[in-house]
């Protein structure tokens, strides 16, 4: 299927990809409840986050969650309305008769360019409809693949984005310098970085007892530890601690809307009621981050774990980035298991007045 994919992204022009990607997306009907809602309330001004997950990963989930209470937080009695990604894709067209209500905000996470194309998509939609609106992208990180391909949609999307009049997007780690050096940043097209937005929860104040050592690592496209390592490192842990458990950052079906509060409140739990958390994926060490859970950080294919460590957690003195099977193995013999470690994300604050910042301007 995957080279099935790149097969058909080399052979179509440009337009008529990304014409099947919406088509092959639009599965179901548009979301009525939104757009009457938006007919109801013309007039009143309101957030509009495109983009909300609807799938498996429970670290999307959480940047939307995220997402919602900054803006709950930061802008009290403004409504928040969310759009998943397939609502989009749907009913983009009336949805942009709306545009003059909204400040039009692109969910965050880790989907700009060529991993997630499907998301690179929406965004290149949703700039070309919203292209007289002021648009903000919450913290992302962004990957371009190199190849022939790639490099061809790189410079269409890089169009879209520079020829924007009021784009503003958030970059949490080192990808800042990719945008920097190959996009045309200027005035109206501006490229910040700040944390994750995850890391404005706070979910170490209720503590609960720990007694496990948590695994939570990736099975999937962006996973860098081969399975003898993999193995190697379980068999490690599992040599010199009982109590070992393996959880993952993908639910076992997709999370609705309305059951995305319950789902984060139990892997949070989950994560909190670990000794030591050890992890490739970057919510994996972000949620150890925010529950004050002990980490060893072990990187992934976008190098976004090692970005996001190196920017934001190195400071935090219970969460630890490793680069090798054996430098994750000499951590975990060294690291303190019984220390209770609290989370402030007011550590932050400055990078939420800027986002909070260039967000008002729109209101």
């Amino acid at each position: 299927m995957k080279l099935l994919k790149k097969t058909i992204k080399k052979i179509l022009p440009d337009a008529l990809y990304e014409y099947l990607s919406i088509v092959l997306y639009k599965m179901g009907t548009a979301d009525q409840k939104i757009l009457k809602y938006l007919a109801e309330t013309k007039g009143q001004k309101k957030f509009l986050i495109i983009g909300i997950p609807e799938h498996s990963n429970i670290g999307d989930h959480a940047i939307a969650a995220a997402e919602k209470k900054f803006l709950m937080d930061y802008f009290p009695g403004i409504d928040i309305i969310e759009v998943p990604i397939r609502s989009f894709y749907s009913s983009y067209k009336k949805l942009s008769q709306y545009k003059d209500d909204c400040v039009v905000l692109l969910h965050g996470g880790g989907n700009l360019g060529t991993l997630y194309w499907i998301c690179e998509v929406m965004v290149h939609v949703a700039l070309r409809e919203f292209c007289s609106q002021r648009v903000i992208i919450f913290p992302q990180t962004i990957y371009w693949e190199k190849d022939n391909c790639h490099t061809r949609h790189l410079h269409r999307y890089m169009d879209t984005y520079e020829q924007h009049p009021d784009l503003t997007v958030f970059i949490r780690d080192k990808s800042i310098d990719f945008m920097e050096k190959v996009f045309n940043c200027n005035k109206k097209f501006t490229v910040i970085g700040t944390p994750d937005i995850v890391l404005y929860l706070n979910k170490s104040e209720q503590q609960y007892k720990r007694e496990k050592i948590l695994f939570c690592l990736r099975s999937d496209k962006e996973k860098v530890i081969k399975s003898a390592e993999r193995l190697k490192l379980t068999s490690y842990v599992q040599g010199k601690y009982d109590n070992v458990s393996f959880t993952d950052m993908v639910y076992k079906t997709d999370i609705p809307l309305q059951c995305r509060e319950v789902v984060l409140k139990n892997k949070f739990k989950e994560f909190s009621s670990a000794r030591l958390v050890i992890t490739d994926r970057l919510h994996g060490m972000i949620f150890s981050a925010i529950t004050g859970t002990p980490c060893i950080a072990l990187n992934n294919s976008s190098q976004k774990v090692e970005g996001v460590y190196s920017l934001w957690l190195k400071k935090l003195p219970y969460i630890h980035f490793v680069n090798t099977i054996e430098e994750a193995m000499e951590a975990f013999d060294n690291i303190g298991l019984d220390a209770v470690y609290k989370y402030d994300p007011a550590i932050f604050t400055q990078y939420w007045k800027k986002i909070a910042q260039i967000i008002g301007q729109g209101i």
